[in-house]
């Protein structure tokens, strides 16, 4: 199975069972960027591409969150958003990812009848 075959088949999946779905971009990561960060971001490109695209084919039940440019800066990869073994995010990292996702779902809620406010 291919990873287009993989991620259809989840995004399918999981689209039996849930309303509506986010689905997130894979951010940079740095241990991988180490030798190369140009070819990492290339290669991540290509990933969140076709993540992408599952999502556009989806659009009334999915929604897609890139996270790339939040942990990119001017000069690349942005190192303190990661702890030491730039693997994981760090406190910092942890709440960019938390106030993005926290603005994006609640923007959707209030956009549906899912709002549990109403």
């Amino acid at each position: 199975m291919t990873f287009l075959e993989g991620m259809e088949k989840a995004i399918n999946l999981l689209l039996q069972k849930m309303k509506h779905l986010t689905v997130l971009s894979i951010p940079p990561i740095p241990r991988l960027a180490a030798t190369n960060e140009s070819e990492h971001l290339k290669a991540l490109n290509s990933y969140n591409v076709i993540i992408r695209g599952l999502v556009t084919q989806n659009m009334a039940s999915m929604k897609f969150i890139d996270l790339v440019p939040l942990f990119l800066g001017k000069n690349g990869i942005r190192m303190e958003l990661y702890k030491k073994d730039q693997l994981h995010f760090s406190d910092e990292g942890l709440e960019v990812l938390v106030q993005t996702l926290h603005s994006a779902l609640a923007m959707k809620c209030c956009q549906s009848n899912d709002n549990p406010m109403n």
